[in-house]
C-alpha cells in the first residue's frame, strides 16, 4: 500500500509538471508569434517610412491619390545660426547686430521680442547646432510656453550658418523689419526682387546705398543674400486634411536633397 499511495502523488507530480511545461511551452510559443508579428509589424513600418522618405526627397507629386504632397520654402525665414559667431578659436560670440533684427522680427510675429537675447545667450553656450537640430528641440530645451510653439516655429528656423537669408523670398514686412526701413521703402525692394531689376546683393547693396542715404549697410547684409534659387525647404504631408509628418530639407552641393530632421506623427494606411 505505501508503494501504491507514493505512486499516485508521484504521477500527479509528474502530470502536473508536464502540464506546466506545456503551458510554459506555449506561452513561449504564444509570445515567440508575438514578437515576430511585431517584428514584421516594425519591418513594414519601417519599409513605409523608407517609401514616404523617398518620395518626400523627390521632386515628384505624391505616389497616393488619398495623401497629399505639400512643400514650404524657408530661405526667406531667419536662421538663428546667425544670431552667434563662432571665433577662429572656436569661441562663440553674439552678433548683437542680429539680436536687434530678431527682434524686430519676433514683433512681427507676436512674439516677446526679448526671445531674441533668451536664444543667443542660450546658443552662445553651445557649440552651433548641427542640421539635426530644430527649433523643436530648441523650444524643449528652453521650455518655452506651448501657447508660443506655432508662432516660433513659423517665425524662424535652424539651417547652417552659411544658409544665408533670402530677400528674394520674403514678404514685405519681414524686408521691412530685416534692414529697418518703412513699409513703402521695403515694397519698392520687394517689387524690383520680382521683377528681377534687383538681382543680386551688389545691386541691392547700390540700391540701398543710392535711395536711402548713408549707412552702415554691410552689417544689415551680412547674413543676406538675393537668388531666385532655394536650398531650404520643407515638406509635409496631408491625409484628409491632417498632417501626419514633416521633413526638413538641405539642398547639398550636387544638387540633391537630404533630410535634417523629420517628424511622423502616424501613417495613413494609403502609404504601403
Amino acid at each position: 500500500m505505501r508503494a501504491q499511495a507514493f505512486v499516485f502523488p508521484l504521477t500527479l507530480f509528474i502530470l502536473f509538471f508536464v502540464a506546466a511545461l506545456s503551458q510554459a511551452t506555449f506561452v513561449n510559443q504564444i509570445e515567440h508569434l508575438n514578437f515576430l508579428a511585431q517584428e514584421e509589424k516594425y519591418l513594414t513600418d519601417m519599409q513605409r517610412n523608407n517609401r514616404l522618405k523617398e518620395n518626400t526627397i523627390s521632386n515628384l507629386a505624391s505616389p497616393w491619390a488619398e495623401v497629399e504632397k505639400r512643400s514650404l520654402i524657408l530661405d526667406g525665414v531667419y536662421n538663428l545660426n546667425h544670431l552667434v559667431d563662432t571665433t577662429a578659436l572656436n569661441e562663440r560670440k553674439i552678433n548683437y547686430e542680429q539680436i536687434e533684427i530678431l527682434r524686430r522680427i519676433m514683433a512681427l510675429c507676436e512674439l516677446e521680442a526679448s526671445y531674441a537675447n533668451e536664444i543667443a545667450i542660450f546658443l552662445s553656450d553651445r557649440p552651433s547646432p548641427d542640421a539635426a537640430f530644430s527649433v523643436i528641440d530648441l523650444i524643449a530645451a528652453m521650455n518655452i510656453p506651448v501657447n508660443n510653439f506655432s508662432k516660433i516655429a513659423t517665425c524662424v528656423r535652424f539651417a547652417s550658418p552659411l544658409r544665408k537669408l533670402n530677400l528674394a523670398y520674403m514678404p514685405v514686412q519681414k524686408i521691412m523689419a530685416v534692414l529697418d526701413i518703412t513699409f513703402v521703402s521695403a515694397q519698392s525692394i520687394k517689387n524690383q526682387l520680382s521683377n528681377k531689376t534687383i538681382k543680386s546683393k551688389s545691386e541691392l547693396f547700390d540700391y540701398l546705398k543710392r535711395e536711402m542715404g548713408f549707412r552702415n549697410w554691410e552689417d544689415y547684409l551680412e547674413h543676406i543674400s538675393v537668388s531666385q534659387k532655394h536650398n531650404h525647404k520643407a515638406v509635409y504631408w496631408v491625409n484628409e486634411g491632417e498632417t501626419f509628418a514633416l521633413y526638413d530639407l538641405a539642398l547639398g552641393a550636387e544638387s540633391s536633397w537630404s533630410v535634417n530632421w523629420s517628424v511622423i506623427i502616424w501613417l495613413p494606411g494609403a502609404i504601403k
